[in-house]
Formats: structure tokens, C-alpha cells, sequence
């Protein structure tokens, strides 16, 4: 499977693609890259999420995802939540972009240093979301200790 038919398995078969990115990772960190990184190039969707979700479920510490490809993912998510203009559709993607953000942190997947600001700040822009908030406390009580 070449990186360019990634976004169309995701979109197709998210559970297929899971386990066929599981498999690159398992050959070689530099091949696997490109791949991972159609991830970050395609529009955002419930299924990508869904697919670093299922990623994520299989790493067991932070090393098992490249740490450029879950910092350009999160970026890129949070980026394109802002940018949305469907306000139901744009707080229903926030929703799960912070409940994906939780599951990385509380699973060590991610390392909140690089990206706590960008965080902090997506958080503040949707106050009415719960899930923000959740997230919001989540980031601070990582701060503190």
C-alpha cells in the first residue's frame, strides 16, 4: 500500500487501516513515516480520528508513535477544528479531538511539553465545551506535577 492510498482505506476501512499501519510500524520507522503522515495531510475526519485512536490503543509508551507524527496530527486537528465553519459540526469534532488529546495523555502516547500552549489555547477557545474543559484540567494537572 503506497502513502497516497492511505486517506481512501481510512475513510474505507478504518479498522483495515489500523492494522496496516500496526504492520509498517512493525518493518521500519522510516517507511512508516510516510504513511503516518497521509494521516496528517488528509482532512480531518470521525475515521482518522478514529484510526491514531486505534494506533494509540496498540503503543504501550511513547516511542511507539513517532513524536513528529502525533505532534503534527494534534496541530493539524486542532487547526482544522478552528477553522471550521459549520459551528455543530466544528463542536462535535472538538469534542472528539479532546477526548482523543485525553486518551494520548493519560496512556503516555504523547508528551504534553511540546505541546501544552497549543492545548491550553484550543481549550480556552471552546469554553463551552466539556470536553475542553476536561481536557483543560487534564493539561493542568500534568503541568503541576
Amino acid at each position: 500500500i503506497k502513502p497516497e492510498h492511505i486517506p481512501s482505506l481510512v475513510e474505507n476501512n478504518s479498522t483495515v487501516a489500523v492494522e496496516c499501519l500496526i504492520k509498517f510500524m512493525s518493518v521500519g520507522k522510516t517507511e512508516v513515516m510516510q504513511h503516518l503522515m497521509a494521516l496528517v495531510t488528509m482532512d480531518m475526519s470521525f475515521h482518522s480520528i478514529e484510526v491514531v485512536n486505534g494506533l494509540s490503543l496498540n503503543a504501550t509508551k511513547e516511542e511507539d508513535l513517532p513524536k513528529e507524527f502525533i505532534h503534527c496530527y494534534i496541530s493539524h486537528c486542532i487547526t482544522s477544528c478552528e477553522a471550521m465553519m459549520d459551528k455543530f459540526l466544528q463542536i462535535r469534532f472538538v469534542r472528539l479531538v479532546c477526548v482523543l488529546l485525553q486518551s494520548l495523555l493519560r496512556k503516555s502516547v504523547v508528551d504534553i511539553k511540546g505541546l501544552f500552549a497549543e492545548i491550553q489555547a484550543f481549550c480556552l477557545t471552546f469554553p463551552r465545551v466539556k470536553e475542553a474543559n476536561l481536557l483543560f484540567r487534564l493539561i493542568k494537572s500534568i503541568e503541576g506535577s
